[in-house]
């Protein structure tokens, strides 16, 4: 016990600031921070806010087939997860269906109705 005492009271003796370093602290903190003006903030564009680009390019999705947890689009093999095209990832595989989506759309693909679904991506 008396050990700990003594290696507390060191721990805190190590750790004091005199009465100088303390108002020499206060003082720091005092002071006054230039800071970003209104005019700033409302110049900057919103992060979470995806910006399109000009251009447009039109993406279709073809389900040809599942097997288990494997879905082949547009003749590539995908499992859930990962990325087919411009952001548009598998999501979800049931029996006759296979969900993409990316940060807005949600689109089925259906395999009993062989639809192609064209998605225009700006």
């Amino acid at each position: 016990m008396k050990r700990l005492i003594t290696v507390l009271f060191f721990i805190q003796s190590l750790f004091a600031m005199s009465q100088e370093e303390v108002d020499a602290k206060f003082q720091e903190l005092m002071q006054v921070r230039k800071s970003i003006d209104v005019e700033e903030i409302s110049m900057t564009s919103d992060p979470f806010y995806r910006v399109k680009t000009g251009s447009s390019e039109e993406i279709e999705f073809n389900l040809q087939a599942i097997v288990d947890k494997v879905v082949k689009i547009n003749n590539k093999w995908y499992t859930i997860g990962t990325e087919i095209a411009s952001g548009y990832k598998l999501v979800y595989i049931s029996k006759d269906k296979a969900v993409v989506s990316d940060s807005s759309d949600y689109l089925e693909l259906d395999l009993k109705g062989n639809k192609n679904v064209k998605v225009k991506v700006k």
